[in-house]
């Protein structure tokens, strides 16, 4: 069932997370095929308590990679990136969620889920349809049904055709490089106070999860009208003279990343952030407008830091 699924999918993110990305394609490939084809499932169901390691092996999975079914560490990365694909989609999906760009845009979509698999040219026609429509700005094919009968000749249910296009995003990089009349633990002390960062940033409020001190969500706004962003910050690092920090971005408005770096500039800190982000319903030709915006706000919010 799903449990077994959540093994297989902690084994491809531990070969994945080792540098291997390039036998994603083989292995969603080798598992589907084995539980919905070929009927393996038992093979995982049996010895589902021990991570499954005899079939694992029999697929050719590396016995480094065996202890990764079991290990829950794994999850919270599986968690980020279904945060992030759902980020791009809206919650109201299911999988799978396929992401692609197209001249530069990035698209993505949930489905196609079909009654009947295409081959040959079918295959290669309905490709170029389900392309074409979900690079079309604000188009959406809700879940519907179709009736289709199989060789017992029994009408059943399934779904049809299921794609909901995401919205038009477009990449926004920023930067902003200031220094502050500020002791360097200081400002890495009041950079990382997540909950904090209100009382530097204009119109934004910052809820930290009680269970986790580095997952966050920003409200940036004026009370109904404020947006939400989730947050992880991840890779946390600092030896008194340097310190670093990786922000995943969740969305729902902004999906990406932020690099934070702080070091030390004589008496004072200098304060590094680099953006990386897609933004929703922003024309391509305004992203450069929007960058250097981006920018400027945000060093105005660092400098309001030694104010605070």
């Amino acid at each position: 069932g799903h449990t077994s699924g959540l093994k297989l999918l902690r084994v491809a993110a531990a070969i994945r997370q080792a540098g291997d990305r390039d036998r994603m394609g083989a292995l969603y490939t080798q598992f589907g095929g084995d539980i919905h084809v070929l009927g393996r499932r038992s093979e995982m169901t049996d010895h589902w308590e021990a991570g499954f390691p005899e079939y694992l092996r029999a697929v050719g999975i590396e016995e480094e990679y065996l202890h990764a079914a079991n290990d829950e560490r794994w999850d919270e990365i599986l968690q980020a990136e279904t945060d992030e694909a759902l980020a791009r989609t809206g919650k109201d999906v299911g999988t799978p969620i396929i992401s692609f760009r197209r001249d530069g845009d990035l698209h993505s979509f949930f489905g196609p889920v079909m009654s009947r698999v295409p081959r040959g040219d079918d295959a290669l026609r309905l490709w170029d349809a389900v392309w074409e429509v979900a690079t079309y700005p604000g188009m959406a094919i809700h879940p519907g049904t179709a009736t289709v009968r199989g060789e017992s000749r029994r009408a059943v249910e399934r779904p049809s055709l299921c794609l909901m296009a995401a919205r038009r995003t477009n990449r926004v990089v920023f930067d902003a490089d200031v220094t502050l009349a500020m002791p360097l633990e200081r400002v890495w002390r009041e950079l990382l106070d997540w909950g904090g960062h209100g009382r530097w940033i204009p119109m934004t409020r910052v809820d930290v999860d009680p269970a986790d001190p580095n997952r966050f969500v920003a409200w940036s706004g004026l009370g109904k009208l404020a947006l939400e962003d989730r947050m992880h910050a991840t890779d946390i690092q600092f030896d008194g003279q340097r310190g670093t920090c990786h922000v995943n971005k969740l969305g729902p408005v902004l999906v990406g990343f932020a690099d934070l770096t702080v070091t030390a500039a004589g008496t004072g800190t200098r304060v590094q952030w680099h953006e990386d982000v897609a933004v929703p319903y922003v024309p391509k030709a305004l992203t450069p407008v929007v960058a250097k915006v981006s920018g400027m706000l945000f060093a105005f919010a660092l400098k309001r830091l030694a104010k605070a």
